[in-house]
């Protein structure tokens, strides 16, 4: 007996939207430095499902200051935590 058909597809019905170009158009000088717990679909798609974890950096951490939330996590299809933001640091010595 052989297939005949399409295959049946298992998806997590609840995904958070995967980060991409449009965090660096927001302030180019954030990374994303980790993502945990991520659903691999079929060789093509990632999906982040409920409990994914998201780690933000600033691109130079020793002269850079990142405020929002550095670590997001994913509850019910939205990514829970402030938007990350880099702004450097300026030094003034004084003698």
């Amino acid at each position: 007996m052989k297939w005949n058909g399409t295959y049946p597809e298992c998806k997590p019905k609840v995904v958070c939207p995967l980060p991409s170009v449009e965090l660096n158009e927001i302030n180019p000088m954030v990374n994303i430095a980790q993502l945990n717990d991520v659903f691999y679909f079929n060789e093509t798609q990632w999906f982040a499902i409920d409990g994914s974890i998201m780690k933000y950096e600033c691109n130079d951490p020793e002269n850079q200051i990142l405020l929002g939330d550095s670590i997001h996590r994913c509850k019910n299809g939205l990514w829970i935590g402030r938007t990350p933001h880099c702004f450097g640091l300026l030094f003034t010595l004084f003698c």
